[in-house]
């Protein structure tokens, strides 16, 4: 939403990784009040929208796996992850861990990553509060600029399970 008085906005895209690679169109449109359903058409209503533009849905840049990993309440260690690319990028990315599980903390600093590197660690910690049990679907989100834009990419599926303490 572009509030009043604001003539800008962020538009953030996203692409399924089964989604088809190539062309896709898009059009961006607004309008200038909200009356519900009933108010989308009359008096006072704006409509406007873009041109069409062609977005291409690119292969990912890497892929990135791991085996699944244990860790208990109170311990720090290493959570490997493997790289394989897929699309060459130039300069470095940086690489995060998402989808941790509540009381499981990864300490800085974080990789950053080039074409040429085949294996990334992030160094996770366990406190007391960290939920025990499985968490599945722990990825990486690489960060790559390539002509002034941002371009996140999430990839891996990584399995954490939390122990008690000994």
């Amino acid at each position: 939403m572009i509030g009043p008085g604001e003539t800008q906005g962020v538009l953030q895209l996203a692409a399924d990784q089964n989604s088809p690679l190539g062309p896709i169109p898009l059009v961006v449109t607004a309008y200038t009040k909200d009356r519900g359903e009933q108010g989308r058409t009359g008096d006072g209503q704006i409509r406007v929208s873009s041109k069409i533009v062609q977005l291409v849905r690119a292969e990912a840049f890497v892929q990135f796996a791991t085996e699944p990993d244990s860790v208990r309440r109170g311990e720090r260690k290493k959570m490997t992850w493997k790289l394989t690319h897929k699309t060459p990028f130039e300069g470095t990315a940086p690489v995060r861990l998402v989808g941790l599980p509540k009381g499981v903390e990864v300490h800085e600093p974080l990789p950053s990553i080039t074409r040429e590197t085949q294996e990334i660690a992030f160094d996770i910690e366990a406190t007391d509060d960290a939920l025990i049990g499985f968490t599945k679907d722990i990825v990486c989100e690489l960060t790559v600029t390539q002509a002034g834009q941002q371009i996140k990419q999430k990839s891996g599926q990584g399995v954490l399970r939390v122990d008690p303490r000994p």
